[in-house]
Formats: C-alpha cells, structure tokens, sequence
C-alpha cells in the first residue's frame, strides 16, 4: 500500500510538473535583415495573444514567453511588420532565425524641397542668375530706430523685440513661417503614415475586404498626437481594442 502511494505521489509532481514547464515556454531567436544577413537590434517582439512585449538585444537575440499557439509579431522601422504563429516545431530549435523584409513605404505625394533650411533656399534665389543682370531685389531690412553717438554706428540684435516684429508682419518673415510649416507637417504625415498603415491594420486585425477596411479606419481613428508619442506596441494594442469595439457595434 505505501508502495503505491509513492508511485501515486510520484505520477503527480510529474504531471505538475510538466504542466508548469508548459506554462513556461520560451520562444528564443535571432533577427536578421533579409537584404544582407546583418542582425536588427531593437526590434519590438510583440506575443499578440498575451499582450506581453520586448526588444531584440544589440546580437539581434530575443527571447520571451509564449505558449502554443500564440501569435508572435516583430515590428522595426524601415521593416515589413511580420506575424510568426508559435507551433512545436519551434521549440526544438534553441534560437530560430528569422528574417525580416525591408519595407518601401508608399506614402502620399509630397514637395520635394532641394534645401534642408530657409536660409539655403533663401540664398540660393538670391544667387538665381536671370537674362537681365541689371535687376536688383530691393528686399526689406529692419529700420534702425536708435540714436547713435556721432562716429559710432548703430546695430541691431537677432534677438531684438523689432527683428521679432519684423518677421512676425513682413513679407519675408510671413514666407519663412510658411516654409517652416510645411516641412514640420511633411515629416509629420511622412511618419504617422510609417506607424499606421493599411497593411499593419491588416495584419492585426485580419480585415482582407478593401471597404470594411476603409470603415473600420475611419472608425478607428487615432491621432496624429498619439501615434507620434507611443511605441508601437501601444499603437497595435490600440487597433486591436479598436477592433474590438468594430466588431461588437457591428
């Protein structure tokens, strides 16, 4: 009789635990660039089932826990957003390496603009050669109010309250606040369009039919504000409770 309570008491904590061990699975690998074999550090590894999130080291090693099943979801800027389902086969591997495809982004049309600053652009027109050389741009300069001594001459600061009037209200300033705004609002768009896109939507959520996916991301509309500030595990986590709530209204 105790002889068979020992092999009962055995049985159990074997049974225990291979049950905790099943629990406890870990998905270890390693990412590599697809184009030329180099390894991606920093790359979020997102267990999409469990909501549970980590990053590729310097090696483009990773590891984190998953279970049967659970979908596995590596996402890097400049890289396709690639989706791996967890299944036995790859826990007999100690690091399985996995390649990620380069992303050509389509984005929306833009102005190109040859100078990275206003002032290049500025002195680039300035420097334009025209057919008739005698032209000159009889440009607007700040007025010098201050009395001076005589045999002193008189300046005027970059800093100064009348520069800063001077291209708040004139034609130049005006043009200068323009230019600047346009590239802020172009990096913007260029960025925002990076971090969510027809084809992540599609990935997380599943949707394939082209109208529902219009109506679910007009439905879904995240901000420019938030996607700007959060990593793309909370923009993804973000889709899928969107989707959610999509699905349930509908």
């Amino acid at each position: 009789m105790f002889q068979f309570i020992r092999l009962f008491l055995l049985l159990l904590m074997l049974h225990l635990s291979i049950l905790c061990n099943a629990n406890n699975l870990v998905f270890r690998g390693v990412l590599y660039n697809s184009v030329d074999s180099t390894t991606l550090s920093d790359v979020h590894v997102i267990n999409y089932s469990t909501e549970k999130v980590t990053y590729s080291l310097s090696d483009g090693s990773f590891e984190i826990a998953i279970n049967v099943g659970d979908r596995i979801l590596f996402s890097s800027i400049g890289f396709q957003l690639t989706e791996l389902i967890i299944t036995d086969s790859l826990l007999d591997t100690d690091f399985n390496k996995i390649f990620l495809q380069p992303e050509i982004y389509m984005l929306k049309s833009t102005t190109v603009y040859p100078y990275q600053t206003y002032e290049e652009f500025k002195q680039a027109f300035l420097n334009l050669k025209t057919e008739d050389n005698s032209i000159e741009l009889n440009l607007p300069v700040p007025v010098v109010i201050k009395e001076t001594e005589p045999g002193t001459f008189a300046t005027i600061s970059l800093g100064s309250p009348i520069t800063a009037l001077y291209m708040a209200y004139s034609k130049e300033g005006k043009e200068l606040k323009k230019y600047n705004e346009i590239i802020e609002r172009d990096k913007i768009e260029k960025f925002v369009a990076i971090k969510y896109n027809k084809s992540i939507v599609k990935l997380i959520t599943g949707i394939e039919e082209e109208n529902e996916l219009k109506e679910f991301m007009e439905y879904c509309h995240l901000s420019n504000e938030f996607i700007l500030k959060s990593i793309d595990y909370e923009i993804y986590l973000a889709i899928k409770n969107c989707y959610e709530d999509f699905i349930s209204v509908n």
